[in-house]
């Protein structure tokens, strides 16, 4: 293999590399704004609670793990591919 084929070798590498850092970067990225929605999701879902009354003396913990599950419940339903026919 001459030098010249050697660095073509080289930057077709080089190449396929960038391309999977920039996947790996949108990945990071998209994985980011879904832990942001999450968070959003379940602080949204514990102040319905506080706001509806309801006794939550010694349930936070309750509270808060039903917060958490609500909200990923809704991620996965807005994550859903092709599921908008009202289901």
């Amino acid at each position: 293999m001459t030098e010249q084929e050697m660095q073509f070798e080289l930057m077709k590498s080089q190449e396929k590399v960038n391309a999977l850092r920039q996947e790996v970067a949108a990945m990071n990225k998209e994985r980011e704004y879904w832990q942001q929605v999450r968070i959003q999701a379940a602080i949204a879902a514990m102040n319905i609670v506080a706001d509806d009354g309801y006794n939550v003396r010694n349930k936070q913990h309750l509270i808060a793990k039903y917060a958490v599950e609500i909200a990923d419940a809704l991620i996965a339903e807005l994550q859903k591919k092709g599921g908008q026919d009202g289901d």
